[in-house]
């Protein structure tokens, strides 16, 4: 069996992602449109809003049957800011790739790789069985694995998010004394958080972060993979539960040690943990048969010896529902 260790991600260029700011890159008609999304945060619809069911005064089309939707050139007035298309988000989802399962030259991936980059929004419905749609609001896409082909989301991005700094790499809270001086001094001297200097410094402390993140996981864990009971310290990987922006982050209760393969099928929503046994789950997909056989019946994690430390709960949870809407996607 191998262990993949080298995962390629890109992540947002901003990092302060806030709506407030996003506004300021695109086109005016994405503005109420956005607004659309965030009043309709958590409510059921029973179709898309486009054709007769879109709602009135959104001068443009808020979605389509395809997985992606940009709004048409036609319906942008100013035109688009640096010539680049910003897409609306429908559904939890992974590159698209041909037939045959080869990479598309980003023809229906760069818008969203355009908001991954420039830290705009996408407005996100997912199907519920039965029929209908769930309008989870705004989120901003924050990652892109190239090794899965898997988008991060995070949500819901609106008003109150702005201004808690949920979207933030490095909230001013979590931020000591000095690196809150030194970061004022940047921006003052800064455009906005894209600057390199400001980009620098986050960057910077985020390292430090998770170098102490990643060395109370190992400890807590004892350096044993949770899962497989593996000992080998190059093949293990602190692993974040809900790996996300902002505050509780990097904390232990947010970390699981795991083999490298393990974290990588983690990530990719191949496995997940059941948050009220701790048992281990794997997706009903092609070629992992192989990890039924390695896992055995009922795996399950292993935790910490100090109770505190155990995973929390919560995190769990919200892995687990993005695990479970996968697999019935699938």
């Amino acid at each position: 069996m191998t262990y993949p260790s080298i995962t390629i991600e890109y992540d947002s260029a901003p990092d302060a992602l806030t709506v407030a700011r996003a506004e300021k890159l695109v086109p005016p008609e994405f503005i109420p449109a956005w607004g659309w999304y965030q009043s309709m945060e958590g409510k059921r619809i029973p179709r898309l809003p486009m054709g007769s069911s879109a709602p009135e005064g959104i001068p443009i089309k808020l979605a389509a049957q395809r997985g992606i939707h940009t709004p048409g050139e036609s319906s942008i007035s100013g035109g688009w800011r640096n010539g680049k298309k910003y897409g609306t988000w429908l559904l939890d989802y992974q590159m698209q790739s041909t037939e045959e399962g080869r990479e598309r030259q980003w023809d229906q991936n760069t818008p969203l790789m355009n908001c991954l980059g420039d830290g705009v929004p996408v407005g996100v419905l997912v199907g519920q069985p039965g029929g209908g749609y769930v309008v989870f609001g705004l989120a901003f896409v924050e990652r892109f694995n190239r090794e899965t082909g898997m988008f991060t989301l995070h949500g819901p991005a609106n008003r109150a998010s702005d201004v808690d700094q949920r979207y933030c790499a490095m909230p001013i809270p979590e931020l000591t004394g000095i690196e809150q001086q030194q970061l004022e001094e940047l921006r003052k001297l800064s455009f906005d958080d894209t600057d390199e200097r400001v980009k620098a410094f986050v960057q910077q402390v985020k390292r430090e972060r998770q170098a102490q993140f990643s060395k109370a996981v190992f400890a807590a864990y004892q350096d044993k993979c949770a899962i497989s009971g593996t000992s080998v310290h190059k093949v293990l990987q602190a692993a974040h539960i809900d790996d996300y922006r902002g505050r509780r982050s990097q904390i232990v209760q947010n970390g699981v040690l795991l083999r490298a393969d393990l974290h990588l099928l983690y990530d990719a929503n191949l496995l997940s943990i059941r948050p009220n046994d701790l048992g281990i789950e794997l997706a009903d997909v092609p070629g992992m048969q192989e990890y039924e056989q390695v896992l055995g019946e009922n795996p399950r994690l292993r935790v910490p010896l100090d109770e505190k430390l155990w995973p929390d709960e919560k995190l769990l949870e919200v892995h687990y529902k993005r695990f479970l809407l996968g697999n019935r996607a699938a």
